[in-house]
């Protein structure tokens, strides 16, 4: 025991001038390290760098300066320069790659968005069937701003993957609303009182005219639509829900009855009630 001792103590000693060098290293190091986290969380608070990418940054640089630690300091200790250059391509470019690799995808994500250019800054776009308004295209994220007013920033390598619909920003486009009223019912009728609801409603374009279509022929009833035209794209939410209520205003005005039609038969000598279904 006293033996590893006093090999332990004369290693020390040999060794004194690399081990203090090597703890100045790591001081510095871990400075250097503090000094670029606080100044990317100042960027971050003021909104001049996303939290994610600071993530990665941050992330990155705390092994790139771990690992420029320890070469230096082996250095000391007479690990030659091709046993350090080993050590970082076997294992720097490892952790670096998984480090790096969301940030890069999402870099090349966001060329394509870039260049395939399948909406800009300005439009409304519904993804995956939520209606947003597009803030700025950037390398890394995509920000946009939904109907409550939540402004969120969606990784570009996750928006090529989801449903886009794109309404633009000054585009005319096409809206509808369904009803269904029962046989009884003439279709210019029907026709005259869904084209009176749609007079009722700010925001529908004149030209092209609003129009009534029947859909479906059901068990008890007819599936009517009434298409309209709009430019005004930022109002969607809007006309629809006017549009819907101008609609049930308007038939209850002409007497259609929208509620679900109702069939009666005779059933070994009573009288059953059918509830009509559109599935």
């Amino acid at each position: 025991m006293n033996e590893m001792e006093n090999l332990f103590l004369q290693w020390l000693i040999d060794n004194l001038f690399p081990l203090v060098i090597t703890a100045i290293y790591a001081l510095v190091g871990y400075a250097l390290y503090r000094i670029i986290k606080m100044q990317l969380e100042k960027l971050e608070k003021k909104h001049k760098i996303k939290d994610r990418l600071a993530s990665n940054i941050t992330s990155i640089s705390k092994w790139f300066i771990i690992f420029i630690v320890i070469g230096l300091s082996l250095g000391q200790f007479g690990v030659t320069l091709e046993w350090i250059a080993g050590i970082f391509s076997l294992f720097g470019g490892t952790i670096l790659g998984f480090a790096a690799i969301n940030t890069i995808g999402n870099a090349i994500a966001g060329v394509i968005v870039k260049r395939s250019k399948p909406f800009k800054a300005g439009d409304r776009v519904s993804i995956d069937g939520q209606l947003s308004d597009v803030l700025q295209v950037n390398l890394i994220y995509t920000k946009m701003v939904t109907m409550d007013r939540v402004i969120v920033s969606i990784p570009n390598q996750k928006l090529l993957k989801m449903k886009i619909l794109n309404y633009g920003n000054n585009r005319m486009i096409r809206l509808h609303v369904d009803i269904t009223a029962g046989y009884e019912v003439p279709f210019q009728h029907v026709e005259n009182a869904l084209l009176e609801a749609t007079n009722q409603v700010n925001y529908i374009a004149g030209t092209p005219e609003p129009f009534v279509r029947i859909m479906a022929f059901l068990d008890f009833g007819i599936k009517y639509r009434v298409f309209v035209f709009t430019q005004d794209v930022v109002k969607i939410n809007e006309i629809l829900a006017d549009l819907h209520l101008a609609v049930l205003y308007s038939c209850q005005d002409h007497g259609i009855d929208l509620s679900m039609p109702i069939m009666h038969t005779r059933v070994g000598g009573g009288t059953k009630t059918e509830a009509n279904s559109e599935e």
